[in-house]
């Protein structure tokens, strides 16, 4: 029988205090009690202080000892089996079998070790791992808990302050959910006082409108006003203006307060009577004085006086005359304003700037009448109206000489690209003004089409072309470039029965077959051919067509005497002897279709090559306009920007005008370089190339600062 002491002392601690132990070391309800049952049975070691179990390591060390005590039983079978193999008296099957066994046995015991390491990594390694894995996910919880209760119930001042404790035992997690909380916090507050500035703001300009002469000058006098009046300043002030005599006094708020009230003072100085404008401008002052600043006896006083004297000279302008004006000579002064506004300079950055002057003298010297308001404005705003259309004049005349700069230089391309702008820009402002497009969106349209043609863009040319004839039925210039983007597109029946129907009409001071030759002239120098064209000249000047078909490349049987044949002659013996000019003059007749060849663009550009390999500078621009446009080869921009190099090198300006651009839009490999593209430009520009020139003036010059 235990003694009574024995009875008294405990044999194991509380259930309760092991249950706090084993939670402080990281466990969770559930897995605390199931440590508890397994004690209470005797089938478990755990504890407090050994996270892990210790019946799992007893059943992994009993498996480890159960392989070795079988690796131990075999190994005097394995030895006779090793004796049977090597024994040369012993019968073959007898060996056989020896090592048959033999391998078996090796099997086994291979297995088994192999699932003892595997019983040993799953219940002992990955044991550990996955506790401390689950303790810290069941801190990360709580943590998370903790925190998200404590932002809910924390106010912003609490935010601020922080929570110490919580810092220390939740670390990352406390400071960005509370970080985030403080900003949300702040970004709130912060919309929350601008929503009520703004809503102050219009209640007190509706209270100043709303309320009489009488009331707003009682209350700038900090006397009573009417008991209407009374009860919205009392009712403003105590939603705006709350006054709380505990906030600290600031000394920088201060001194701000004593100039404020020093530029009030001054400018009462400087009012006369009848300056209604500046009497305003004080009040309003006054006004804000008292919203942003604390009120002492001394302020007191001082805008007692303010609004009193700027009330007697508001009274006093609308009882009396400023002075005695001269009404002749005020009008004579009026007439000079006027003449102020009808001649602003327009090109002025502050066209305004001396209306504005005489305007402040004139007010100075008589009294502006409604009567002369008007009439200030109305004049203001014819000039200005007229302000406004002599610019978009100015801009449209602009933008045309832009796309003609484009069109000399033989940037189609650009050319077009200006053309489209022009045209979307002319329609908007014609609509916007007239309510639908008319002659200038016509006329807009017109040069699209035709600069359309010369970048190759037929079908784009043909829509513009139809646009137009819709907008001005009986214009026959939109007529021409239709019949050519039809010719262009393939549409060789539609085409020629335009051309044919117009013959003998009279257009722009000329004959329809006149402007038919000079646009296809214009179209051959730019490479732009077709074999129609041909026939249509000959059938509009009335000539016969030939009476055999063209025999070979050169027709030299054509009965049309062609003085571009001989050329085309000489140019092929010279070519053929690797003559790189005439190489070049050779691949121009083939990409025009002129001196009796049919235009072939392809042979033009293996000519352009043979004299491009031989340095010739005319022969790589050619070939670096290909390889630049892609209409004829693949677009190849570097290639195209080598040989612009070589080609300037040699002093080409329009090589070197078009290398200018890569420069400047940094294409075709090379790095964006202004100051470069400005040199290049001014090498053109010296050499007379419009198309350098105009660019230097408008972009590189002003981008370059070495």
């Amino acid at each position: 029988m235990a003694s009574p002491e024995q009875d008294d002392k405990p044999a194991s601690p509380p259930i309760e205090a092991e249950r706090e132990k084993l939670r402080k070391a990281g466990y969770t309800d559930t897995e605390i009690s199931q440590i508890l049952v397994a004690r209470a049975l005797g089938t478990s070691g755990h504890s407090a202080d050994a996270p892990t179990g210790q019946g799992v390591m007893s059943g992994t060390l009993s498996s480890v000892m159960a392989i070795g005590s079988y690796a131990r039983g075999t190994v005097f079978t394995i030895r006779h089996d090793l004796a049977t193999i090597f024994d040369r008296t012993a019968l073959a099957s007898a060996r056989v079998v020896a090592a048959a066994m033999l391998v078996f046995k090796v099997a086994v015991i291979s297995v088994l070790a192999y699932a003892g390491w595997q019983e040993w990594q799953q219940h002992i390694i990955n044991e550990t791992k996955i506790t401390a894995t689950n303790v810290d996910k069941v801190r990360a919880e709580s943590c998370t808990a903790r925190v998200r209760a404590f932002l809910d119930s924390a106010s912003r001042d609490t935010l601020l302050k922080g929570n110490a404790e919580l810092a220390h035992e939740c670390g990352q997690t406390y400071d960005a959910a509370v970080k985030g909380a403080i900003n949300a916090a702040e970004i709130a507050a912060a919309q929350a006082d601008k929503a009520k500035a703004d809503a102050c703001n219009a209640r007190l300009q509706q209270l100043t409108q709303n309320m009489s002469i009488a009331d707003l000058t009682a209350w700038s006098n900090n006397q009573r006003p009417s008991p209407a009046g009374a009860r919205a300043i009392e009712q403003y002030n105590k939603d705006c203006n709350p006054q709380d005599d505990n906030d600290p006094i600031d000394p920088a708020r201060e001194a701000q307060c004593d100039a404020r009230s020093k530029a009030i003072v001054s400018d009462l100085d400087h009012l006369k009577a009848g300056d209604n404008e500046g009497v305003n401008r004080v009040m309003k002052q006054v006004r804000g004085f008292k919203d942003d600043c604390r009120i002492t006896e001394e302020r007191q006083q001082l805008l007692k006086a303010a609004a009193s004297r700027a009330v007697a000279l508001f009274q006093q302008g609308s009882t009396h005359p400023t002075t005695t004006e001269d009404p002749a000579a005020c009008d004579q002064k009026f007439k000079t304003v006027l003449t102020a506004i009808e001649t602003i300079d327009l090109k002025d950055e502050d066209p305004g700037t001396t209306l504005k002057t005489k305007i402040e003298q004139y007010k100075g010297e008589c009294t502006v009448t409604e009567a002369q308001q008007a009439a200030a404005k109305a004049a203001f705003d014819t000039r200005t109206e007229k302000a406004t259309k002599i610019g978009a004049v100015l801009m449209r005349v602009r933008e045309i000489q832009q796309i003609e700069a484009a069109h000399n230089a033989g940037n189609y391309a650009e050319a077009l690209k200006l053309s489209e702008s022009h045209a979307t820009a002319t329609e908007a402002e014609e609509i916007k003004k007239d309510g639908n497009a008319g002659k200038l969106t016509a006329d807009a349209l017109s040069n699209l089409s035709w600069e359309a043609l010369f970048a190759r863009e037929f079908a784009k040319s043909l829509d513009a072309s139809e646009r137009v004839i819709k907008l001005l039925p009986s214009n026959l210039v939109p007529v021409t470039n239709q019949a050519h983007a039809l010719m262009f597109l393939g549409r060789a029946a539609e085409a020629k029965a335009i051309y044919l129907a117009h013959k003998g009409e009279p257009l722009q001071g000329k004959t329809w077959e006149k402007v038919i030759s000079e646009d296809f002239a214009k179209l051959r120098e730019a490479g732009i051919t077709h074999p129609m064209m041909a026939e249509i000249e000959r059938t509009l000047s009335g000539q016969p067509a030939p009476t055999e078909p063209l025999s070979g490349p050169l027709a030299a049987a054509s009965p049309l005497p062609d003085p571009d044949i001989e050329a085309v002659r000489q140019y092929k013996l010279a070519a053929d002897r690797g003559d790189a000019e005439a190489q070049l003059n050779l691949g121009q007749m083939y990409e025009a279709g002129r001196g009796g060849l049919l235009s072939d663009p392809r042979e033009a550009a293996r000519l352009y090559k043979l004299s491009a390999d031989q340095g010739y500078a005319a022969g790589q621009l050619q070939l670096a306009y290909m390889y630049e446009n892609g209409d004829v080869l693949p677009k190849d921009w570097p290639e195209a920007a080598r040989l612009y190099r070589l080609a300037a090198d040699q002093g080409n300006a329009a090589a070197q005008a078009n290398l200018a651009d890569f420069y400047e839009r940094g294409d075709a490999g090379l790095r964006r370089n202004a100051c470069e593209a400005m040199r290049l430009r001014k090498l053109a520009a010296a050499q007379g190339n419009a198309y350098a020139a105009k660019n230097l003036k408008e972009a590189s010059a002003t981008r370059c600062k070495p």
